[in-house]
């Protein structure tokens, strides 16, 4: 038999870079979003991936000159993607999760089984507004629309069937592959802009010793 090594529990993990506290991230801020996700669609089973709603984090996203993005969690984890020039926002983060492991017995070994877990937000944002020193904040309504969608697929060359509740091994998802549809509505959170760096040179130039 093979060797279950956890239960089917997955977190979703937005893996690809943190930035410290007191780090200002890179790229130019495009917004601060205070987000409510609903369920739409859950097809693995909510013994297999509990979830805790409503869903509710606080998004930033973070964008470059070439349209290249990153979208930030409160916690400061990353998710690579893309933000147009019509708000329109895409951003992917790939993760693998080894749940059985690999027996070679030659009689009565087992592949193995992995997860591969792919979590997309996309759709579309405008940016948070900007007031100067001084005036009322006053926050932009449904400044983010769109859905976050999470699918769990065996990695190729996978045997999961123990994972899967109708196999009786112990198992909890309903099916394999399987998708979680989150539809995201946000809020932009207002921000001042920041005050104007003084120059403290007369001469742009550097000085050059003789």
């Amino acid at each position: 038999m093979p060797r279950l090594l956890s239960k089917a529990l997955l977190t979703l993990l937005l893996l690809p870079a943190c930035f410290g506290e007191d780090q200002e991230p890179p790229g130019e801020l495009y917004g601060e979003y205070q987000i409510v996700g609903t369920l739409r669609v859950h097809e693995c089973g909510e013994q297999a991936v509990p979830l805790l709603l409503p869903y509710t984090p606080q998004l930033t996203i973070r964008r470059f000159e070439t349209g290249r993005a990153y979208l930030l969690d409160q916690n400061g984890e990353a998710i690579d993607g893309s933000v147009g020039k019509d708000g329109g926002f895409y951003f992917s983060s790939q993760s693998e999760s080894e749940m059985i492991a690999p027996d070679p017995d030659e009689f009565f070994g087992h592949p193995g089984c992995a997860l591969v877990t792919t979590v997309v937000f996309e759709g579309v944002a405008d940016r948070s507004p900007v007031f100067e020193e001084g005036e009322e904040l006053e926050q932009l309504e449904e400044a983010l629309d769109g859905m976050m969608r999470t699918r769990i697929a065996p990695m190729a060359g996978s045997d999961c069937t123990p994972l899967l509740a109708h196999a009786n091994q112990g198992g909890a998802f309903r099916t394999l592959p399987c998708e979680i549809i989150l539809d995201l509505e946000g809020s932009a959170i207002p921000r001042h802009a920041p005050p104007e760096e003084e120059d403290g040179t007369d001469d742009e130039s550097p000085q050059r010793s003789s």
